[in-house]
């Protein structure tokens, strides 16, 4: 059994949870969302591509929310 709790997002490929940073930009069109160490290590050691829909990433993800250091 999982000590996490049900709200918390995982990242499909590496399954660490998804921090705030992670959540706060949409890294591909198609919504699959990955951590940004794994996004960072498609773009730069494999394919640049979204391992779901298979669409080259763009050069700069779109920030869904800016961070809110005080939270």
């Amino acid at each position: 059994m999982s000590s996490s709790s049900d709200d918390e997002t995982h990242c499909p490929l590496c399954l660490e949870v998804l921090d705030e940073t992670d959540k706060s930009v949409l890294l591909c069109q198609c919504e699959y969302q990955v951590c940004l160490y794994c996004f960072n290590h498609i773009k730069t050691e494999l394919n640049d591509r979204c391992p779901a829909c298979r669409t080259p990433y763009p050069d700069k993800p779109k920030e869904l929310k800016p961070l809110d250091r005080a939270e």
